[in-house]
């Protein structure tokens, strides 16, 4: 463990109320995804105002997503910030920080960070979760 983490406590959560964001959005949780509302809602929680009930819709595939663009191993997708959300549940081992950073893109672009984590915007906004 690097010695500027001694001592400090992993984050493993937004906080409460979540991040502020410019706008309030809403959200749909498809059939899809029933099985993993929990973690979807939790994701959700991240951001202030994201509400669900109407808006995106949220559908979950069995696999990676290949109609996004981009590279190969794509585990979400969000289509015109916020027009519709794909999520491979299962891809990653932190479902919740998967939703997060694809509801985000209703807002955010990738960050710069090199793994993502639930320190803040930025780093839920990195394009890898390493873990």
């Amino acid at each position: 463990m690097p010695a500027d983490l001694k001592g400090k406590a992993k984050v493993l959560a937004p906080p409460p109320g979540g991040w502020s964001v410019p706008s309030q959005r809403n959200y749909t949780i498809t059939a899809s995804c029933q099985s993993h509302a929990a973690a979807i809602r939790q994701g959700a929680a991240a951001w202030q105002g994201l509400r669900e009930g109407g808006g995106t819709p949220v559908e979950c595939r069995n696999g990676y997503i290949t109609d996004c663009g981009g590279g190969s191993n794509v585990v979400g997708c969000n289509w015109g910030a916020g027009q519709r959300i794909a999520l491979y549940m299962g891809g990653v081992n932190d479902d919740a920080l998967l939703v997060a950073h694809e509801f985000g893109h209703n807002w955010y672009g990738h960050s710069t960070v090199r793994c993502a984590a639930w320190d803040s915007p930025t780093t839920v906004m990195s394009p890898t979760i390493c873990n």
